[in-house]
């Protein structure tokens, strides 16, 4: 009962040429590069957080 946890509901999309959004239907092989995500699964904001 002590255990505080902070729970969020995290939406990624990414935007394609055209300016469309779209959400990635799966995390299989095929959508890898339509992903928000890069390739170890963190958003390119993480390494500008990490960066300062």
């Amino acid at each position: 009962m002590g255990e505080h946890r902070l729970r969020k509901v995290i939406d990624a999309w990414y935007y394609n040429s055209f300016g469309v959004a779209k959400v990635p239907e799966s995390n299989g092989p095929s959508t890898l590069m339509s992903s928000p995500r890069d390739i170890v699964g963190h958003g390119s904001h993480t390494k500008s957080t990490a960066a300062g």
